[in-house]
């Protein structure tokens, strides 16, 4: 992936406008997705919880990294397809915006308050500050267990046609 223009990382923000609050979550609805991984590697438990919205118009997606921050990359077109453009965000900067526009949000509703729900427990153990880390070894096997159990439901929420009767 190459990066995009200037400012293209960066801390999330949200706008004051329900407008925009509310434009972002139908983007985010209709074009977005929520996922989350919890993956072991020896030991440690790695938590990955992102938000993105992947499009042709390179125009919206800039407006998502200038409203809400985050990472904004330009994807060139393969054989007979246009240039996508990719925004992101990840980690801690998923909380701040999913608060904000899940008031507005439909389609991924549940996904989200998931997410939020991952996020929050990623951004709370040990971090006074906030901050995500990835090596979260030194974790309860309560919030291992918690975290385990969240990304497995957030890909139930992602495949509704795969449950079991």
């Amino acid at each position: 992936m190459k990066k995009g223009a200037a400012g293209s990382a960066g801390a999330s923000r949200v706008p004051d406008s329900p407008t925009a609050l509310a434009y972002a979550a139908g983007l985010i609805d209709g074009e977005g997705c929520i996922y989350g991984l919890c993956k072991m590697r020896g030991p440690k438990l790695h938590t990955i919880v992102r938000v993105s919205v992947l499009m042709c118009s390179k125009p919206t997606v800039e407006w998502l990294r200038d409203n809400f921050g985050g990472s904004f990359y330009a994807l060139p077109h393969r054989l007979n397809r246009p240039d996508r453009f990719l925004w992101q965000i990840a980690c801690s900067h998923v909380t701040p915006v999913l608060r904000a526009i899940l008031p507005y949000m439909i389609e991924k509703k549940a996904q989200a308050e998931v997410a939020l729900k991952l996020a929050e427990l990623l951004t709370a153990w040990g971090n006074p500050s906030g901050e995500y880390r990835r090596d979260e070894s030194r974790t309860s096997a309560e919030n291992v267990e918690a975290r385990i159990h969240l990304c497995a439901e957030l890909k139930r929420l992602k495949r509704p046609w795969k449950e079991v009767a």
